[in-house]
């Protein structure tokens, strides 16, 4: 099994995908933003899962809503819940200052809805 970093992953319009299960991540590219949110793949092969939130990354801010084991289910009002990974990604990805809606759902089925804006990652 890889690792986001890992080179010989699929890359789907800026999206690392590993195998279903693993985890999924939205790097930046030059032209486009994330919000810097590591996915888990559930075990279907649809919908992410959160896994982790990069440090200094725009989530981290919304860190006390957004939480480890959330689902993905909307984007900017759009319902990705029986989405793949590479229909979501082009949605979450953005020009960096742009601001992108994302809505999660909880184990509980409790819905958190946050305003994110996009940036580039920091380099170290």
């Amino acid at each position: 099994r890889g690792t986001p970093s890992d080179p010989g992953n699929d890359i789907v319009n800026g999206v690392h995908f590993l195998q279903e299960g693993d985890l999924a991540m939205v790097p930046p590219t030059e032209a486009l933003a994330g919000v810097g949110i590591v996915f888990r793949c559930d075990g279907a092969g649809k919908g992410l899962i959160v896994e982790t939130l990069l440090p200094g990354s725009p989530l981290e801010d919304v860190q006390d809503q957004v939480k480890q084991g959330m689902m993905l289910i909307a984007i900017d009002g759009t319902n990705v819940r029986a989405n793949t990974p590479q229909q979501i990604a082009p949605l979450i990805l953005g020009p960096p200052g742009s601001v992108v809606q994302l809505a999660f759902a909880s184990l509980q089925d409790e819905v958190v809805t946050v305003r994110i804006q996009r940036r580039a990652a920091a380099r170290p």
